[in-house]
């Protein structure tokens, strides 16, 4: 199984705005044909009902169109946060997502391999802030 870890933090807004952008991170799939696709701090959120996602839009219309042998799972929060977006060819038995963590968690059983995400973004501002989050781990 072929597993690709890709952060956008900061590439969000060209995946978002930019044609060219959304070309280069679908071929990147197309090129390395990875069984599953983790996307870190997409930094989406999903409404007030936890159905619809808010933002990122534009990149999650090409991903469902261009993507489409791919399942989406996703690890989001009402607000706009980092959040992880699992793309997957193969088969979810199980899926948990961990509240408590802002959507930076998101654990996926496939078959016999238990797959765990976790976002934790650093920064110079938010370091002290972050650390208990970070001692959670």
């Amino acid at each position: 199984m072929r597993i690709a870890s890709v952060n956008v933090c900061g590439s969000m807004g060209q995946l978002e705005k930019r044609h060219e952008a959304r070309n280069v991170f679908l071929d990147f799939v197309c090129t390395e044909t990875p069984d599953v696709v983790v996307v870190c701090e997409a930094w989406l959120a999903v409404g007030k009902n936890g159905g619809n996602i808010q933002d990122g839009k534009h990149f999650l219309k090409f991903c469902e169109k261009e993507m489409v042998e791919y399942s989406k799972y996703y690890s989001l929060k009402s607000e706009k946060r980092a959040g992880i977006v699992v793309f997957s060819k193969e088969k979810v038995d199980d899926v948990y997502r961990a509240q408590y963590w802002n959507g930076r968690f998101i654990e996926l059983t496939i078959t016999n391999l238990r797959l765990i995400c976790v976002c934790i973004p650093t920064s110079v501002n938010n370091m002290h802030k972050n650390s208990k989050e970070r001692g959670m781990l």
